[in-house]
This record gives structure tokens, C-alpha cells and sequence, in this order.
């Protein structure tokens, strides 16, 4: 489906056309899950899944994947946050290095949004809950026009250790402050500095396509930047 979708948008056809294409397919996969469904579980013992139709590879506005390629692969997301780990050794601000690696592990561990992301307080840190912690967002994505939603998000697969020594180690040389990740006066980073600070090392590992989403997008598959 993603290699469709790429072949779609090289060969140029508008938005809708391509949108169209999917929503076929959509429609086809329906009917066979819900018409032949069963047969195809007795013929061979699988349940008819999504069949590749996701979140991701769908064509949600107008020219807004105008330049989407292939999703990076594990192994490069792998290599590009390796990168971003190396940096802390060696770079000539520490506290700005390591503040980087822990804001962009964040969400690629824990699926929370950019948005989100930099309105976390220290305080919305709970290594206490669950195997292995969980993340308050007070000012979830707000749905339908409606008011931000408070959710929980699990920091998974390490997560708890890297917050735990962002917060003893990275976090306390900056000025005081609720915020989790701040800039150099204390405040909350805004959305667009993290962003240039994901393209500015996306481009210095010579990573295509760095942008947040590939972080928030830790919890389905090999992961898309949005």
C-alpha cells in the first residue's frame, strides 16, 4: 500500500484521483472481510486483517503529501536517534545535546504528539504508574473543535530512564520552571523550535523526511513523520 501510494503521487495525479484510488481499495477490502470473511479464515486459518489500509498511508487533505515518500525503516530511525545520542558526548553545549536527545526519544517512545510534547510539565512525569511509568497530557489533541483532551501515554522500551535522568542530570542546569523541556529562559519550547532542531540534525545525518511525525509515530509500524 505505501509503494502504491508513493507511485501514486510520483505519476502526479491530483489529491482526489489518489484519494479515490484508495477509498476503491477500501471498499473492496470491506467487501471480501465482510462477505468472504469466514471462508478465508476456514481456507487458510488467518482472519482477514487490515490488509496495509492504515492511519498512515491514507490521502487526508489537498497537496498535503505532495512529497511523501516511503517511510524511514526501522533500522534508519535507529541510526538517526544513534546520531542524536553520539552528539552528547561531544558537543560543545551539553545541556542543549542532551536536552535534544530526551525531547525527540520522548515521543518516538511514547507516541505522544509535537503539540503535546512541548506542554508536558515536569510534573506530568509518573514513573510510578504502570510497568514502566506514563506521561499526563493535560492539553491532549483536541477532536471536532471541542476543548484538549487529558490522556495517558505509556513511555515505553526505556523511556522512564531517559525522563529520569533528563530530570536529574539534564533539566536543573536551566532556570526553574514547570516545563519538561525548555529553552534557555526557563519557558516551554514552542513546536517550531522543535522542529528545526529534528531538521537541523536530520540534515546533518543526512536523513530524508525528518520531520515530527516520524517521532509520534513510534507506536504503529516502522514509523512516518507528519
Amino acid at each position: 500500500m505505501d509503494e502504491m501510494l508513493h507511485a501514486l503521487v510520483v505519476a502526479g495525479p491530483a489529491a482526489g484521483t489518489r484519494r479515490q484510488c484508495l477509498q476503491m481499495l477500501r471498499d473492496f477490502h470491506a467487501f471480501v472481510a465482510l462477505r468472504y470473511g469466514s471462508q478465508v479464515r476456514a481456507l487458510f486459518g488467518v482472519p482477514v486483517g487490515r490488509g496495509g489500509l492504515d492511519r498512515f498511508n491514507r490521502v487526508r487533505h489537498t497537496g498535503d503529501d505532495a512529497a511523501v515518500g516511503l517511510p524511514p525503516t526501522g533500522e534508519r530511525l535507529e541510526s538517526f536517534f544513534s546520531f542524536v545520542r553520539s552528539r552528547v558526548a561531544v558537543a560543545s553545549d551539553y545541556r542543549l545535546a542532551a536536552r535534544d536527545y530526551a525531547m525527540l526519544r520522548t515521543p518516538y517512545l511514547s507516541g505522544v504528539r509535537v503539540s503535546e510534547l512541548v506542554r508536558l510539565d515536569q510534573a506530568d512525569v509518573y514513573p510510578q504508574l504502570g510497568p514502566s511509568g506514563k506521561l499526563h497530557l493535560r492539553f491532549g489533541k483536541a477532536a471536532n473543535t471541542s476543548g484538549p483532551r487529558p490522556r495517558w501515554a505509556p513511555m515505553l522500551e526505556g523511556l522512564d530512564r531517559i525522563l529520569a535522568w533528563h530530570l536529574a542530570d539534564v533539566r536543573p542546569p536551566y532556570p526553574a520552571g514547570p516545563a519538561l523541556f525548555c529553552d534557555d529562559d526557563g519557558q516551554a519550547l514552542k513546536t517550531g523550535t522543535v522542529r528545526d532542531r529534528l531538521a537541523w540534525m536530520g540534515r546533518a545525518v543526512h536523513a530524508p523526511r525528518t520531520a515530527p511525525s516520524v517521532c509520534d509515530a513510534r507506536t504503529s509500524t516502522s514509523a512516518v513523520w507528519t
